[in-house]
Protein backbone atom coordinates (compact mmCIF):
# COMPACT_ATOMS: atom_id res chain seq x y z
CA UNK A 1 0.00 0.00 0.00
CA UNK A 2 2.96 2.35 0.53
CA UNK A 3 3.65 2.26 -3.21
CA UNK A 4 0.02 2.65 -4.31
CA UNK A 5 -0.54 5.78 -6.39
CA UNK A 6 -4.25 6.45 -6.72
CA UNK A 7 -4.70 9.29 -9.17
CA UNK A 8 -8.50 9.03 -9.41
CA UNK A 9 -11.20 7.58 -7.22
CA UNK A 10 -14.87 6.86 -7.86
CA UNK A 11 -17.70 5.90 -5.54
CA UNK A 12 -19.60 4.23 -8.37
CA UNK A 13 -18.05 2.70 -11.45
CA UNK A 14 -20.75 2.56 -14.11
CA UNK A 15 -20.52 -0.27 -16.59
CA UNK A 16 -17.61 -2.56 -17.15
CA UNK A 17 -14.12 -1.47 -16.05
CA UNK A 18 -12.58 -3.33 -19.04
CA UNK A 19 -12.45 -0.35 -21.47
CA UNK A 20 -10.69 1.77 -18.84
CA UNK A 21 -8.05 -0.90 -18.31
CA UNK A 22 -7.60 -2.02 -21.94
CA UNK A 23 -7.14 1.58 -23.11
CA UNK A 24 -4.09 1.81 -20.86
CA UNK A 25 -5.51 4.43 -18.50
CA UNK A 26 -4.70 2.35 -15.44
CA UNK A 27 -5.93 -0.37 -13.15
CA UNK A 28 -9.26 -0.74 -11.38
CA UNK A 29 -9.23 -1.73 -7.74
CA UNK A 30 -12.54 -3.37 -6.89
CA UNK A 31 -13.98 -6.40 -5.18
CA UNK A 32 -14.28 -9.63 -7.16
CA UNK A 33 -18.05 -9.70 -6.71
CA UNK A 34 -18.35 -6.51 -8.77
CA UNK A 35 -17.12 -8.24 -11.91
CA UNK A 36 -19.82 -10.12 -13.78
CA UNK A 37 -17.62 -12.64 -15.58
CA UNK A 38 -18.23 -11.04 -18.97
CA UNK A 39 -15.03 -9.06 -18.81
CA UNK A 40 -12.58 -8.82 -21.67
CA UNK A 41 -10.07 -11.66 -22.00
CA UNK A 42 -7.41 -8.92 -21.76
CA UNK A 43 -8.54 -8.07 -18.21
CA UNK A 44 -8.23 -10.33 -15.20
CA UNK A 45 -8.88 -10.12 -11.49
CA UNK A 46 -5.82 -10.32 -9.25
CA UNK A 47 -6.40 -10.55 -5.50
CA UNK A 48 -4.37 -8.21 -3.33
CA UNK A 49 -1.39 -9.86 -1.69
CA UNK A 50 -1.38 -9.61 1.25
CA UNK A 51 -5.20 -9.45 1.35
CA UNK A 52 -6.74 -6.17 2.43
CA UNK A 53 -9.32 -6.98 5.09
CA UNK A 54 -12.25 -4.61 5.57
CA UNK A 55 -15.26 -4.51 7.83
CA UNK A 56 -18.57 -2.94 6.88
CA UNK A 57 -21.65 -2.13 8.87
CA UNK A 58 -25.22 -1.45 7.83
CA UNK A 59 -26.88 0.55 10.57
CA UNK A 60 -30.58 1.27 10.79
CA UNK A 61 -33.16 1.87 13.50
CA UNK A 62 -35.26 -1.09 14.52
CA UNK A 63 -39.00 -0.68 14.89
CA UNK A 64 -39.09 2.33 12.58
CA UNK A 65 -41.28 2.21 9.49
CA UNK A 66 -39.10 1.89 6.38
CA UNK A 67 -40.01 2.98 2.89
CA UNK A 68 -40.93 0.18 0.51
CA UNK A 69 -37.59 0.46 -1.31
CA UNK A 70 -35.61 0.51 1.96
CA UNK A 71 -37.50 -2.54 3.18
CA UNK A 72 -36.81 -4.45 -0.05
CA UNK A 73 -33.13 -3.44 0.13
CA UNK A 74 -32.82 -4.66 3.73
CA UNK A 75 -34.46 -7.98 2.87
CA UNK A 76 -32.07 -8.47 -0.04
CA UNK A 77 -29.06 -7.68 2.16
CA UNK A 78 -30.27 -10.23 4.72
CA UNK A 79 -30.76 -12.87 1.99
CA UNK A 80 -27.30 -12.22 0.59
CA UNK A 81 -25.66 -12.44 4.02
CA UNK A 82 -27.50 -15.65 4.84
CA UNK A 83 -26.44 -17.14 1.50
CA UNK A 84 -22.81 -16.17 2.16
CA UNK A 85 -22.89 -17.76 5.62
CA UNK A 86 -24.46 -20.96 4.27
CA UNK A 87 -21.87 -21.24 1.49
CA UNK A 88 -19.10 -20.85 4.07
CA UNK A 89 -20.56 -23.66 6.19
CA UNK A 90 -21.74 -21.27 8.91
CA UNK A 91 -25.35 -21.15 9.96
Amino acid sequence: MDEFDGSATYNVLNGSPSPFVTSGLGCVVTTDDYLDGGESTDVRFLPLDPPLKTRCALVYRRHVALSKSASIFLKQVNRSLQSMHESNGKE
